[in-house]
This record gives C-alpha cells, structure tokens and sequence, in this order.
C-alpha cells in the first residue's frame, strides 16, 4: 500500500520554473572566486538565491589571451515570474561582486 501524505505536505509549495534564465559574462580568470574551494561559494550562492549557477566546463585552448565566460542563472524555487526574475537578478550581482573580489557575506 502507498502511504498517504499528510494534508499539509500536499499542500506545500512546489519549485516553480519560469521563463529563460538569466545569463551574464564574466571574466574567465575570476571564475575560481565565484566557485570557491570544492565548490562550497557556488553551493553557498546557490542555496541562499534558491538560483541554479550553470558555469560551462573550462576549454584548454592554450592562448593566454584573456577571455569571458557567460554563465547562467535560473531561479529554482519561486512562486511567480517577478520573483523568478528579482532572485536571479540578486544572484547575479553577486556573483559580480565574488569576482571583483568581495566574499559572499559582503556580496
């Protein structure tokens, strides 16, 4: 037999997705402040935006020219598209301020 879900967790609000996500462009050479040691900035940012930061994986070209990389935000957790849309902004300037150099507590 399945068991039957308490009233109030069917009535819990589901994570909604809405519209296309956020993308912004950053310099690649930052990218390591943005994703911390082991990953725990970008695991951090991601918890406290409820946002999804998708970083493409590096490509070794072997130029030492420097380069940007466009990642991408898209809010996981949010009732409406207005909220949708003021997380991913939120965690984009943070992730702006992690690469200019600020820790996540003053981003």
């Amino acid at each position: 037999p399945t068991p039957i879900p308490h009233p109030t967790q069917a009535m819990a609000p589901m994570p909604m997705q809405h519209g296309s996500a956020s993308e912004v462009t950053l310099p690649s050479k930052h990218m390591g402040r943005l994703i911390g040691r082991a990953g725990s900035t970008i695991q951090e940012l991601q918890t406290l935006t409820d946002c999804r930061v998708s970083i493409p994986k590096r490509r070794d070209d072997g130029s030492a020219q420097e380069c940007s990389v466009c990642i991408s935000i898209r809010c996981t957790a949010a009732r409406t598209p207005e909220e949708a849309s003021l997380r991913e902004a939120r965690c984009v300037r943070a992730a702006q301020l992690l690469c200019e150099g600020l820790g996540l507590v003053d981003a």
